[in-house]
């Protein structure tokens, strides 16, 4: 444990309580993306829906959004990213209620999937912010790495309670389980308070100051406000080709995050499977499979996050990503017997979901919130994920067309390819570890 760490815990517990409670919001965005999967056939049914009405009720979740991400990014500048949180709450409680409520309706539950969609945008903007101004430079990593954690474990929490479930209920009983993230995160807002950070940007200095001695040392906090002050004063001389490189660099890491393919292999995994089984003899990789492993090793990457530099962690997931799907395509040409190739197969996909979740997939919230300057963190994060999702339902949509083209092989090296760009991309990111957003932006500004 670093020296300080256990002063600022001793001295508040407000750093490590509010880490849990603002970041459960995660959850409803992995619940809505691993549950739609199970009920969409059952709503088909029940509804006698066509093959385009099923595909709308699938897609109008991503479409919703699409709409709300790049609003939300302006809006937390405008509002704060506490009152965003709550707005953002109570949309996703009413969606969610009125797509209980009204399950009859094939209309009304479109208007609330969309509704929920806009929901998770203005949570997922406002969480990693939260998150990061609020939290002291040696808990920051850890509160948004939990934000991923949440997020994952919506998505295996879906998978389960649908396993349980389905079998016994409608379809519409598995979206109740989600008012209990949508209570705690309007809850867990209500009882916070606003970001330092944005506080000193609306001229609130003796409240940011209150804030950030509430949840540092007396030193480390004052220190902090300095910081604060003099980059509130000297915005108006940060580069314009500092602003842009830092734009740029976090909608490279964004989208490239996507192009990797880990959201198409996972959307896709039936297709995949059945693929790999017909021709090399793979074991059948289930969608619960790969989330239980994904969620594991973002618990990992919660306690590696303030140990080791973020930017090495994340080389450190890419390579290992890298190699691993290196490792499948090499399996398929070796002339092992079956079962040696299945078992050497399954680890090899199975350390790829790992190695990715580690790195990328838990530090990129992290990664995107600490780089920007202040004024632009919003608007910034907003226009890099928007374009990430775009990315996504690109390599997703691309997924089958070139699978059946060029052959699965021929993905797993677009991805090993991918990795290797993003790792050299991320030698540009500086190193944050135990320093406060403030410091950090104080280089970035001039360099």
């Amino acid at each position: 444990m670093r020296k300080g760490r256990s002063t600022k815990f001793t001295r508040d517990l407000s750093t490590p309580r509010s880490i849990l409670p603002i970041s459960v919001g995660g959850c409803i965005y992995g619940y809505n993306i691993g549950i739609v999967s199970f009920t969409t056939q059952e709503i088909s049914i029940s509804l006698h829906l066509s093959q385009y009405q099923s595909s709308l009720f699938t897609a109008i979740f991503l479409f919703g959004l699409g709409i709300a991400m790049p609003l939300a990014g302006w809006l937390v500048n405008i509002i704060g990213r506490r009152k965003q949180l709550i707005w953002g709450g109570w949309t996703a409680l009413l969606a969610t209620t009125l797509l209980t409520l009204c399950h009859q309706s094939f209309v009304a539950i479109l208007f609330a999937r969309a509704l929920l969609g806009c929901a998770c945008a203005l949570l997922n903007i406002a969480i990693p912010l939260y998150l990061s101004e609020s939290i002291p430079a040696d808990w920051r990593g850890i509160g948004t790495a939990t934000f991923q954690l949440w997020l994952s474990g919506g998505i295996v929490l879906a998978a389960g309670l649908a396993h349980e479930l389905s079998p016994h209920s409608s379809w519409w009983w598995l979206y109740l389980p989600q008012i209990a993230p949508c209570i705690v995160t309007i809850f867990a807002a209500h009882s916070c308070h606003e970001t330092p950070y944005f506080l000193i940007t609306r001229g609130k200095a003796r409240l940011a100051l209150k804030q950030l001695l509430s949840t540092r040392n007396a030193s480390n906090a004052r220190q902090e406000y300095q910081q604060l002050q003099e980059l509130t004063k000297t915005v108006g001389e940060y580069r314009r080709e500092s602003t842009i490189r830092l734009l740029a660099l976090t909608i490279l890491i964004c989208s490239l995050n996507q192009w990797i393919g880990i959201n198409a292999f996972i959307q896709h995994a039936y297709y995949v499977t059945n693929f790999l089984e017909a021709h090399k003899g793979y074991v059948n990789i289930q969608p619960i499979f790969i989330s239980a492993i994904n969620f594991c090793a973002t618990v990992l990457a919660i306690f590696l996050t303030e140990k080791i530099e973020r930017k090495r962690l994340l080389q450190v997931g890419l390579l290992g990503a890298a190699v691993s799907l290196l490792i499948v395509c090499a399996t398929g040409r070796t002339r092992l017997c079956e079962d040696t190739m299945s078992a050497v197969s399954l680890l090899g996909f199975g350390c790829f979901i790992f190695f990715f979740a580690l790195g990328p997939g838990a530090l990129v919230w992290t990664v995107t919130s600490e780089i920007l300057p202040t004024h632009l963190r919003g608007p910034g994060m907003s226009v890099a994920l928007t374009l990430s999702s775009l990315s996504g339902s690109a390599a997703t949509f691309l997924f089958l067309p070139m699978a059946q083209r060029y052959g699965l092989d021929s993905i797993f090296a677009f991805s090993i390819v991918v990795s290797a760009i993003y790792v050299s991309l991320s030698c540009l990111l500086p190193n944050v570890n135990g320093r406060t957003l403030a410091a950090i932006e104080g280089d970035m500004r001039h360099s």
